[in-house]
């Protein structure tokens, strides 16, 4: 570093710049990338295709073209994956577990709210008792797995 700050810490420096337009990288937030296929629809497809005529012209161009066409049919065919939970899905989960998980949290959320009200000692027993169940629902759904 040549310019001098007359300190002992470490100095940052940075420049801005706006002569220059630099683009940032595309990054995928979705770790899975494609479609829904159970949801596919062949009409829908079958009209994508139509709608646009093949483009003549060298090969890269063709190759870019038909990528480009691909994508648009599946978008327009079938709605896109969407990996929101970054979580894999685990074989002991089921629909009585995820009411109970639902009920647990919103009885957890009320209870939480109410800490200074006169009833918050009978909330508290209730979330503690849904919490219960739901630790007993996953713990036999487990055991069945």
């Amino acid at each position: 570093m040549d310019k001098y700050t007359a300190s002992d810490h470490n100095a940052i420096l940075w420049e801005i710049s706006c002569d220059q337009k630099r683009e940032r990288p595309n990054r995928q937030t979705n770790t899975t990338v494609g479609w829904k296929v159970k949801t596919f629809d062949p009409s829908t497809l079958i009209v994508a295709i139509d709608s646009k005529p093949i483009v003549a012209g060298p090969a890269e161009e063709m190759t870019k073209d038909l990528m480009k066409r691909v994508t648009h049919t599946s978008d327009a065919s079938m709605p896109r994956k969407h990996n929101i939970n970054q979580r894999p899905a685990v074989h002991w989960w089921n629909d009585q577990i995820s009411v109970l998980h639902k009920e647990c949290h919103k009885k957890g959320r009320i209870s939480h709210r109410s800490y200074r009200r006169p009833n918050s000692a009978e909330l508290i027993t209730e979330y503690k008792n849904a919490r219960q169940a739901l630790n007993k629902t996953i713990k036999d759904s487990k055991r069945r797995c």
